[in-house]
């Protein structure tokens, strides 16, 4: 648990890849709870940036791989790129939602939000998992256990912004496998 939230702190240390990666030191810096010091740090740190290599990840975690998303029409898409467009991203993104008689909370790993101007026009979730898979058919079975959380992520954002469930997509980050798999 305590490898996880090491690593889920050093992705909220990234905005963007394109702005290059944050030095070691930020990352260190950003694990200020001495429980922290159990783990070989060094060697999570190496793994994390291996991950951080993947072809996959980067496209994830670059506003360029964001010029392509589906979720985001081709219009907006070439808006993007022409920069009619903006994109913002939430870091551990808090949530309350009330449904069908319950309060349902949590926190969003990453948003990433499509704007043009004050309005939201497509969101796109990313959560990272720290599962130890690597296969397809691990991985495979990793997108059924978290579909329903992603569900209530996307029911979430719906209705904090007033989006449709089809300018809306999830994803997760599988950091073992260095793979990013839709929901």
């Amino acid at each position: 648990m305590l490898r996880g939230s090491a690593i889920h702190k050093w992705f909220e240390q990234i905005e963007w890849l394109d702005d290059g990666t944050p030095s070691d030191d930020v990352f260190l810096d950003s694990l200020d709870d001495p429980a922290y010091a159990e783990l070989d740090l060094d060697e999570l740190l190496a793994g994390f940036r291996k991950v951080l290599e993947s072809k996959s990840v980067i496209k994830a975690l670059t506003l360029s791989g964001y010029e392509t998303r589906s979720v985001f029409s081709s219009s907006h898409s070439k808006r993007l790129r022409d920069g009619e467009l903006s994109v913002e991203v939430h870091r551990e993104r808090q949530f309350a939602l009330r449904r069908v008689g319950e309060l349902i909370s949590g926190t969003i790993d990453r948003l990433v939000l499509l704007m043009d101007g004050d309005k939201v026009v497509a969101a796109d979730i990313i959560d990272f998992k720290t599962d130890q898979a690597k296969n397809q058919k691990k991985l495979k079975a990793l997108v059924d256990v978290y579909s329903e959380q992603l569900e209530v992520y996307k029911s979430a954002v719906a209705h904090m912004f007033g989006l449709s469930d089809e300018s809306i997509s999830a994803r997760l980050l599988m950091t073992e496998a260095g793979v990013v798999l839709g929901v």
